[in-house]
C-alpha cells in the first residue's frame, strides 16, 4: 500500500537531473531530500512494477535499493526484492543484493546459498565473489566450534584472495581494492600476517590510485575507509584513526556503510588484543531508541495513573527526550498515550 503520495515532480525530471532514470523519469536527487525510507519505498516500489519490465527500470530499482542499503535500511528489502525478482528475474545486481539483504538481516546461510547459486551459473565477478566471501565470514566469525570457524575463514580468504586477483589482471581498480582489504583482513584473522600486509599494502596502492577519480564516481568514503583499514592490518592504529575520521565526514547518514565499517574495524582490533573504544567516537552511529509507556487511562479509572490532563506535559518532556538521543530508527508498539507520542516525537526529527 501507499502509505502518502508521492512528492510532486519526483518523476517529471528526467530532462533536468543527470541523476533521473531515463525509464520511468525516477530522480535520485530529489529523493534523497525530500523522502523517507520506510513510508516512501513502497510507493517508488509500486510505480516502477506498474511500467514495463525493461532493463532500464530493473537498473532504476536496483539505484533505489542501494541507496536504502547505504543509510542503513535492510530487512524490508528481502521481502520486496523477492517480488522484484519476479519481474525481473535476469537482473543480476537484484540477485545480489538478495544476497546482501539476508546477510544483514541475518539470515547468513540464505544469504550463502543465493550467491553461492550465482557462481555455480559462472558468475564470478568481483561483486558475486566478495558477497559470497562475505557469508564465509560471518559464519566463521559466528562459529563456535573451531573447526568450522577455520574452514569458514579459509573459504572467505579464497573467495576473496581469488577475486582480488582477478581484479588486479584486469585492472578494476575498485574490485581489486575492495576484495583485497577484505582477503587482507582475512588472512589477518587466520594468522597469516605476511600474507595479509603484503595485499595491504598493495591496496594502499590502488587506493591512491582511486582517489585520483574517486570526485568523478563517489567512491571517495570506501576508498577512506579501506585505507584506514590497512593502516590497522599494518599496525599503524593513529594513521587509521586518522583515516576513519576522514571517511566518517564523508559518510554523512550512511549509517548502514558505517557500520559495516566499524564491524569489520573491531574484529580486526579485537584479533590484535587491541582497545576499540575509539571507534564508537571515530565511526559515530546514533543509538537505536526502544520506547514502552502507560496508555492514557480510561473513563472511570479507579486509581489515576496516566490521566488526559498530563499529555501535554508528557509530551514536551518525551519530545526533549527523543531530540536529545537523536536516535537512527525507534522501535515500540503503537497503543494510545506514551506510545503514540513516542512516535510523533521520533517522526517529527
Amino acid at each position: 500500500p501507499l502509505l502518502r503520495p508521492l512528492p510532486k515532480g519526483v518523476f517529471e525530471k528526467t530532462s533536468r537531473c543527470d541523476q533521473s532514470c531515463d525509464s520511468c523519469g525516477f530522480c535520485l536527487s530529489t529523493w534523497k531530500k525530500d523522502w523517507q525510507v520506510n513510508e516512501d519505498l513502497p510507493a517508488i516500489i509500486a510505480f516502477i512494477h506498474e511500467q514495463s519490465p525493461t532493463a532500464e527500470q530493473a537498473k532504476c530499482y536496483e539505484r533505489c535499493v542501494r541507496y536504502f542499503f547505504a543509510q542503513r535500511h535492510n530487512a524490508p528489502f528481502v521481502r520486496q526484492l523477492r517480488d522484484a525478482l519476479e519481474h525481473y528475474p535476469e537482473s543480476l545486481r537484484l540477485r545480489q543484493l538478495q544476497g546482501l539483504a539476508l546477510a544483514r538481516s541475518g539470515d547468513v546461510g540464505r544469504a550463502n546459498l543465493v550467491l553461492q547459486a550465482l557462481c555455480d551459473e559462472g558468475h564470478e565477478d568481483g561483486e558475486t565473489l566478495g558477497l559470497l566471501a562475505r557469508t564465509h565470514k560471518d559464519l566463521g566469525i559466528a562459529a563456535s566450534d573451531p573447526g568450522q570457524r577455520a574452514t569458514s575463514l579459509e573459504a572467505a580468504f579464497d573467495f576473496y584472495n581469488d577475486a582480488y586477483l582477478n581484479a588486479s589482471r584486469q585492472g578494476a581498480v575498485a574490485n581489486a581494492y575492495y576484495t583485497g582489504i577484505n582477503a587482507a583482513t582475512m588472512a589477518f584473522l587466520r594468522d597469516d600476517s605476511a600474507r595479509a600486509r603484503e595485499i595491504a599494502r598493495h591496496v594502499l596502492d590502488l587506493c591512491e590510485e582511486e582517489l585520483a577519480r574517486s570526485e568523478e564516481t563517489g567512491g571517495e568514503y570506501w576508498v577512506r575507509a579501506t585505507i584506514a583499514e590497512a593502516a590497522l592490518i599494518l599496525g599503524e592504529v593513529e594513521q587509521a584513526r586518522s583515516h576513519y575520521l576522514a571517511a566518517a565526514e564523508l559518510a554523512g547518514a550512511r549509517y548502514g556503510d558505517l557500520g559495516s565499517t566499524r564491524g569489520q574495524a573491531r574484529l580486526l582490533l579485537a584479533h590484535m588484543g587491541a582497545d576499540d573504544s575509539w571507534l564508537a567516537d571515530v565511526l559515530s552511529v546514533p543509538p537505536v531508541m526502544v520506547f514502552t509507556g502507560h496508555m492514557i487511562d480510561q473513563p472511570g479509572r479507579p486509581e489515576a495513573r496516566f490521566p488526559a490532563t498530563l499529555e501535554p506535559a508528557v509530551a514536551a518532556a518525551v519530545k526533549q527526550r527523543v531530540d536529545r538521543i537523536k536516535p537512527v530508527a525507534v522501535y515500540g508498539s503503537a497503543a494510545c498515550g506514551a506510545d503514540i507520542l513516542c512516535l510523533e516525537a521520533a517522526h517529527a526529527q
